[in-house]
């Protein structure tokens, strides 16, 4: 495992997850961690790359609460904040982990990728 863990809020964005779930099966490099706060009653697939945390309590608008309990949970040097929309390519990603990161700064990522 790298030393870079992923933390990704969940709040029922199904077609997102779909879609990370199938890019996180083909590069396990990296501990994710998916925090799901759909709320009781809403099911998640029975097999996820990653460590699931779910938010029993119903707390509206509860993404940085989300976030927060992803930071506790981290067993990581480094982690990064990723919405469950976001993709991040494997370019990015194997940049991200074979470059020298400074651990006293803060990293924003910026570019955007148009879907056709």
């Amino acid at each position: 495992m790298n030393n870079l863990t992923i933390i990704y809020p969940y709040c029922g964005e199904r077609e997102f997850l779909d879609l990370q779930i199938k890019e996180w099966w083909s590069s396990p490099l990296y501990h994710r961690i998916l925090i799901d706060d759909t709320g009781p009653g809403d099911t998640l697939p029975e097999k996820i790359p990653a460590e699931v945390y779910k938010i029993d309590a119903s707390i509206p608008w509860n993404e940085p609460g989300a976030r927060n309990l992803g930071i506790l949970k981290a067993r990581t040097k480094w982690i990064m904040l990723c919405d469950i929309d976001h993709m991040l390519s494997r370019e990015s990603m194997h940049h991200l982990s074979t470059k020298y990161l400074d651990e006293k700064c803060v990293y924003f990522f910026s570019s955007i990728i148009k879907r056709e």
